[in-house]
């Protein structure tokens, strides 16, 4: 495994090895080298600065443009992180703006009717007419029932196997 601290470990072997007689000074001279020549890589890697050295601007537009935050309401979402550090009484860092950042919602979108943009699931069971009243009067006991923890239920989010039972059961009675 080649990490960074087996290659300060190595450049520092082999200049003792070199030079047996250096001092402190230069190890500590050889080791800050490495670790700017480390963070500069790291940097052009990412392409982006650290975030303790970018302005407040390039921070913002930072975490706009990160992908995995991508549906996240960045302004929103720091207004929030800023109100729960003050009620806290914490700092609000970068470091806890981004793991608040990780850790947010991500915006549903809407229709331009108002309502959200998630669909309820495809069904392969088409809609029958009147299921809900004839649920309603048939089997009031259901959890898909009026008064029932399911009762909000619309027909694209119950279980498959309950839409066929009702299917089955209103062809029987010749409601469908």
């Amino acid at each position: 495994m080649d990490t960074f601290g087996h290659r300060v470990f190595d450049a520092l072997r082999e200049a003792k090895r070199a030079n047996p007689q250096h001092t402190r000074d230069t190890y500590a001279e050889i080791i800050n080298n490495m670790l700017q020549e480390h963070t500069e890589s790291k940097t052009k890697k990412r392409g982006t600065k650290p975030m303790t050295a970018m302005t407040e601007d390039e921070f913002l537009a930072f975490l706009e443009s990160e992908p995995a935050l991508k549906g996240v309401d960045v302004q929103r979402e720091i207004g929030k992180c800023q109100f729960w550090c003050k009620a806290n009484g914490v700092e609000p860092s970068r470091k806890r703006i981004l793991n608040w950042m990780m850790k947010a919602d991500k915006n549903v979108g809407f229709s331009g009717a108002g309502k959200s943009s998630m669909r309820p699931a495809v069904t392969g069971t088409p809609e029958p007419r009147g299921w809900k009243e004839w649920l309603n009067k048939n089997r009031p006991d259901s959890i898909y029932s009026d008064g029932q923890p399911e009762a909000w239920k619309k027909w694209g989010h119950l279980d498959e196997t309950a839409r066929r039972y009702i299917v089955e059961q209103m062809k029987e009675e010749g409601r469908q």
